[in-house]
């Protein structure tokens, strides 16, 4: 079986496939298609389309891989996919009833797409044939769907059970689309309660983190601990009474470990914002995404 990552990471098909998106509406509004080279490829433009973020949309399985053999599906799994927000959408409802669902409501736009999954690779999923706005009327996999006529060759795992699996893995994707996203080398982030003053970038072996400085800090001002689990970093402010105090900028646990002996800071006395700035380099011990700088 391969491997989680190795599996989530390899999102091509090798080839293009044409899916179906059903806008919200009654049912005289007519199908659109879009066109998709990868399962991430699908899923970043069938979230667009359902205006929210790919982790947000809802998977509905209307046929698991394999059942339909012996029809227009073939051995490809049929998925819906909708978001939550919108006008009631009436061919993704009719489309959810059609395949046998209990008390189906779809609202906003809605997108189906057929998959190839196999429980034999259970963690592998790539795009299937092509899905236009006709294969949604072929009676032929409506009645698999429902369970009306059974594969000459029935699946020795529940329908049910596959049909999980394959939600499961799809919104796995999304998550690490989105995680891809958000991988190091982007945008610097804020720490959090420090109003914008402190921001840290991840990397792939290193956390990076700047602290914009008052006006008139000097070096000896600043006092940096780093420790394997934690961060604190102080600087000297006056207050409105007039006195000298270490006001904390940043204090807590750490996302992860890190090497202290590895770890640096800099003082930068004027950078392009025009103050001065703290600089701090934390090494980590493992090199794996950080999701924040401290809990």
């Amino acid at each position: 079986m391969a491997g989680l990552q190795e599996v989530l990471t390899a999102s091509t098909s090798g080839q293009k496939q044409i899916w179906t998106l059903l806008l919200e509406g009654d049912a005289t509004r007519p199908a659109e298609t879009r066109e998709s080279d990868s399962v991430d490829g699908l899923l970043e433009t069938a979230a667009a389309c359902v205006n929210c973020a790919p982790t947000a949309l809802k998977v509905h399985v209307l046929l698991p891989g394999g059942d339909g053999e012996g029809t227009v599906a073939g051995g490809d799994a049929v998925v819906l996919f909708h978001g939550k927000d919108g006008a009631p959408n009436a061919k993704a409802t009719a489309l959810l009833v059609a395949t046998g669902a209990q008390d189906a409501a779809v609202t906003g736009a809605a997108c189906v797409a057929r998959f190839k999954h196999d429980l034999a690779n259970p963690l592998s999923v790539s795009l299937g044939n092509e899905t236009a706005p006709a294969f949604l009327a072929e009676r032929c996999w409506l009645q698999r769907a429902r369970g009306d006529t059974k594969p000459k060759v029935p699946s020795p795992f529940p329908a049910d059970a596959r049909k999980a699996v394959l939600a499961q893995l799809l919104a796995a994707r999304a998550a690490e689309l989105e995680r891809r996203k958000a991988a190091p080398g982007n945008a610097p982030q804020d720490v959090k309660n420090t109003g914008g003053r402190v921001r840290w970038t991840n990397a792939k072996n290193d956390v990076h983190v700047a602290a914009q400085l008052p006006a008139g800090t000097k070096r000896g001002h600043c006092r940096v601990v780093i420790e394997p689990t934690s961060l604190s970093i102080k600087v000297g402010e006056v207050d409105a009474s007039g006195q000298f105090r270490l006001a904390s900028l940043v204090d807590g646990v750490l996302f992860q470990e890190v090497d202290p002996t590895q770890s640096r800071w800099d003082f930068v006395e004027a950078t392009a914002m025009g103050t001065a700035e703290l600089q701090v380099t934390l090494r980590k011990k493992q090199a794996m995404r950080w999701l924040m700088l401290v809990r």
